[in-house]
């Protein structure tokens, strides 16, 4: 790998509310499913009276009450059921609204400067009693310690989201995938030659040329290699923004800002940059919708429908190993030779971050002042750190998915052939795996943190079992094309990959006045890009760009990139410090 991998002050509102602790402190780390009779919540239901909580959760993608096998698991162990609030389904208009009533939620997860502006607003429940007695939650104090030096505050208020233990110059990847890549069907790449892909018109030609081989499905449905959707959509567009990451570049906290930097910090560009990243891989969508590429379904449909569509076998590329591998690949495809996996192209130097002790994506967790039942809502929120729910939500039920043979997780016959229609046993709560799979995309520790029940990462992919001892035709037919056993090796061996270390820094929240004029630039630019995309011919694509900058400018643009140069430039010593510079 290459040698460059790489406070805000607030008065706190004084909250009179009486806290009672959770129960005392034990060394209850690795408890899991596997030793967890004493941790249920039956002793609980005889004076426990069944509660709702209600859930407001950033990340999720469903709204309602979390059912099936695992509202089982949480009825079972707590008495309770938790209704899933989500401004993916609900739009931004849901927090400001919920906010602004102050009553956001019982359990909340939003970015760490909006849990900020909550807190200032009086909203958030002071948990630092609570904290002091959890079971699970100290186990990751670095992260509780490094959002109070943020907030300027000995008060605990947040748990940030999706901690890790690992090491910041580890790039974090999905085992054996990248986390970001260009996720290609092999069977089809094998069938049009396997050419070698140099850049990114290689990568379009062998699109279409697998397009061209497999233009519809079984059942008759047309095949686009790029299928997008406007629900991630936020100040940019979410796939161009997220694709620059092939090219090394990242926002630094996306949303918070309009600049964009590779890992090592060398280099800087604001997203209305002509010629830069975001730019060109927009340009890369424009071409891909001339060559017939794009889904014309893209603006006006959701992520659940691609989802639909990828199980389907319609969508050809991904950039995602989870919206592509984990919605496609089933052991009976792979044992064919069919399914996902990451394609190397020669120009791409793909960004990965490293592990963050101090928690990755930006978000924290937290429980609303207004909660009727904040013992309860602690004992939840302290149970999402725990080792049984890393397990339940990356790996499923114990016994009935996987089980652990040797001290490694192996999946169980079940656990190999199940998808979303499969039948899970009355037991477990019965109806559909899918029906029943936890939505709230949300964790206090990281999926590719280690299980210290089994020593390997919580998520499946990770798993020696699966990584050495299953590999089927599918990844064999990959290793014969590139000569290593896993994407990530060839990425590394090549040095295709850099990391930007983790690191304690968080980006500020905006003032009002530059919260105000992002927004109205965001949805400048995001209009903007969709109408790039799809726009039809050069001339067009030109003209759009510069009618975006000209608006651009009279929205306060430049104001706002004044406040994210500084953002970047504090992002960047941050970095610089955690690698010894």
């Amino acid at each position: 790998m290459k040698a460059r991998k790489i406070t805000a002050l607030l008065t706190a509102f004084a909250m009179t509310l009486s806290l009672t602790a959770c129960g005392q402190k034990a060394d209850t780390s690795a408890v899991s499913q596997t030793d967890n009779t004493a941790e249920t919540g039956e002793a609980q239901k005889g004076t426990d009276e069944f509660i709702t909580l209600d859930f407001f959760c950033k990340p999720a993608n469903y709204q309602g009450i979390q059912g099936g096998w695992f509202g089982k698991v949480i009825q079972d162990k707590f008495n309770l059921e938790v209704n899933v609030l989500t401004p993916a389904i609900g739009g931004d208009e849901l927090y400001q609204t919920r906010s602004a009533s102050g009553d956001l939620g019982d359990i909340i997860s939003v970015s760490k400067s909006q849990l900020q502006d909550c807190i200032n607003a009086g909203i958030i429940l002071d948990i630092t009693d609570y904290y002091e007695n959890s079971t699970y939650l100290k186990a990751y104090d670095v992260a509780v310690e490094g959002y109070k030096d943020w907030l300027g505050t000995d008060r605990v208020y947040g748990i940030p989201s999706r901690s890790s233990t690992r090491s910041a110059l580890d790039p974090q990847t999905a085992g054996s995938q990248p986390s970001v890549g260009n996720f290609m069907r092999v069977d089809l790449y094998k069938v049009i030659g396997a050419p070698a892909l140099s850049d990114t018109e290689d990568l379009l030609a062998a699109l279409k040329a697998m397009q061209e081989n497999n233009p519809v499905t079984e059942d008759g449905a047309k095949t686009y290699p790029f299928s997008m959707f406007k629900d991630w959509d936020g100040v940019y567009m979410k796939f161009p923004i997220t694709m620059i990451a092939l090219y090394g570049y990242s926002a630094g906290s996306e949303g918070a800002s309009f600049m964009l930097l590779n890992a090592d910090g060398s280099d800087t560009q604001d997203v209305a940059q002509d010629d830069g990243v975001y730019y060109q891989m927009l340009k890369l969508l424009y071409n891909a919708n001339q060559m017939g590429l794009v889904d014309p379904d893209s603006s006006s449909q959701t992520w659940d429908m691609v989802v639909e569509k990828t199980k389907n076998g319609q969508v050809l590329w991904s950039m995602w190993p989870w919206a592509s591998v984990d919605h496609f690949n089933t052991d009976q495809r792979a044992d064919k030779g069919i399914g996902f996996q990451a394609i190397p192209v020669g120009d791409q130097i793909i960004h990965a971050d490293g592990y963050n002790q101090y928690g990755n994506y930006g978000n924290v967790l937290a429980i609303g002042a207004n909660c009727k039942n904040p013992d309860r809502a602690f004992e939840f929120l302290d149970w999402m750190a725990s080792p049984e729910y890393m397990e339940l939500t990356n790996a499923g039920p114990l016994g009935l998915t996987w089980e652990i043979i040797d001290g490694k997780a192996v999946k169980t016959e079940y656990g190999k052939n199940v998808d979303d229609t499969t039948t899970v046993p009355e037991e477990y709560g019965g109806g559909s795996y899918k029906s029943g799979s936890y939505v709230f995309n949300e964790g206090v520790v990281l999926a590719e943190d280690i299980d210290p029940n089994t020593g390997e990462s919580y998520s499946p992919t990770g798993w020696s079992s699966i990584i050495e001892g299953d590999r089927k035709k599918l990844q064999e037919d990959w290793t014969e094309i590139f000569g290593e056993q896993t994407p990530v090796d060839y990425l590394l061996k090549h040095d295709l990959m850099e990391v930007a270390p983790g690191t304690d820094y968080s980006f500020p929240a905006d003032s009002s006045e530059i919260a105000t004029k992002r927004s109205q630039c965001g949805e400048v630019i995001t209009t903007a890009s969709w109408n790039m995309v799809f726009a039809g011919n050069d001339d067009e694509f030109h003209a759009i760009w510069e009618q975006m900058k000209k608006e651009l400018t009279g929205f306060g643009y430049e104001d706002v990139l004044e406040t994210d140069r500084q953002k970047i430039n504090d992002l960047i010593s941050a970095r610089q410090k955690v690698l010894g510079k």
